[in-house]
């Protein structure tokens, strides 16, 4: 495994740094994808046919910056008030 693939970035949509390239097959598919051991969120539709280039496709994304000054915590916090239909 090269130091890029132990290398990822950390998850876009928690930040945890529980990140990791793992085989799948699916659908007459098989390939290397990413994805966060924490909050689930990978890598879809797109098997790659090595761990380097599912890690290099990981981390090739957009910079995640704040919105309008606001923190990225605000940007996902529910507000207090916040229910779940029934």
């Amino acid at each position: 495994m090269t130091e890029q693939a132990q290398n990822l970035l950390p998850c876009p949509f928690c930040g945890s740094n529980r990140v990791a390239v793992h085989f799948k097959r699916a659908a007459r598919k098989e390939g290397y994808q990413a994805m966060c051991l924490n909050c689930k969120v990978g890598q879809t539709h797109v098997m790659h046919s090595t761990v380097e280039r599912s890690a290099a496709a990981w981390n090739a994304r957009a910079p995640v910056t704040a919105a309008d000054g606001c923190s990225l915590s605000q940007l996902f916090v529910r507000p207090a008030n916040h229910q779940v239909p029934a």
